[in-house]
């Protein structure tokens, strides 16, 4: 058997680091964040389907990808699933499994980026909201997983991670750095628990299931203004960008633009060695 190291070598940085010819998941791509990863999956060269609670995707996120997909010949997909709903979710993932042609865009990749915030303190805090949080945010990330990964294996069942020419699957899954750590200028125990526990979620399936050739790890994003935050929470809390501001090193937030990179490098090749890590994008946090 051929050491895969030797077998990566020879591959150059360009063919490392491109998703040509592979198919990737995007679990809650139809705006904000997962819109731009979407994106970047498409610059990258591989066929993306989406599933998303959203009946269409966002109208102001989606015609860049729908462009680079159109200019590059990719196919992009977009189907309605509900990650708090096992069955919802599995019917979503059955479609998509039952759509993808192995033979010239093998499935390879899944990125989780459905997710709420519950900006309220504990005192405030429902019940029920903060179950939603961690239904949303936490059992939508493990079930997106699980179900990935039974298709997965069952569709390659004789994946070695120790050969090079075994096929090899990536998942990244979007924690942040509120689960790094108590936020002080945004409560929420909800979202914080959620996101601090998907880091963990990462590391655990990481080793469980590098062995089979299923990657995984997070990352960990600081303030981005999606559309989301737009609508939902600055307009009541102005200050909240300048105040995040002040606790990064690099003095200014985050355009959801730079996380394709960041996600493009871990679903590809020239991450082959990395799992059960959690990658931190914030620019430079100082303090809580």
């Amino acid at each position: 058997m051929t050491d895969a190291t030797s077998a990566l070598s020879t591959l150059s940085v360009p063919r490392l680091f491109s998703l040509a010819g592979q198919t990737v998941i995007v679990v809650g791509g139809g705006r904000g964040i997962g819109a731009s990863v979407v994106l970047g999956c498409l610059e990258g060269g591989a066929n993306i389907f989406v599933l998303d609670l959203l009946p269409e995707p966002d109208k102001n996120d989606w015609p860049p990808a729908k462009a680079t997909a159109e200019k590059n010949g990719l196919k992009l997909n977009y189907g309605v699933a509900d990650v708090t709903n096992e069955e919802s979710l599995k019917m979503g993932f059955q479609t998509i499994f039952d759509s993808i042609d192995e033979s010239s865009a093998p499935l390879r990749g899944l990125v989780v980026t459905a997710g709420v915030p519950i900006p309220i303190s504990g005192l405030e805090l429902e019940y029920d909201q903060w179950k939603r949080g961690i239904d949303v945010n936490l059992n939508g990330s493990f079930l997106s997983c699980q179900i990935f990964a039974k298709e997965w294996i069952n569709r390659n069942p004789k994946v070695n991670s120790s050969d090079p020419d075994s096929p090899l699957a990536s998942i990244v899954l979007t924690s942040s750095i509120h689960g790094q750590g108590f936020n002080r200028q945004v409560p929420g125990p909800s979202y914080g628990s959620a996101k601090a526990a998907i880091k963990h979620l990462a590391s655990i399936l990481g080793a469980e299931w590098g062995a089979r050739a299923i990657r995984v790890n997070s990352i960990s994003p600081g303030l981005i203004v999606t559309s989301t935050m737009r609508q939902n929470y600055i307009p009541t809390h102005p200050e909240y960008v300048d105040n995040m501001t002040k606790f990064t090193a690099i003095k200014r937030v985050a355009d959801a633009s730079e996380l394709k990179a960041p996600v493009v490098f871990l679903l590809s090749k020239g991450s082959s060695f990395v799992t059960g890590t959690d990658l931190v994008i914030d620019g430079g946090h100082l303090a809580s």
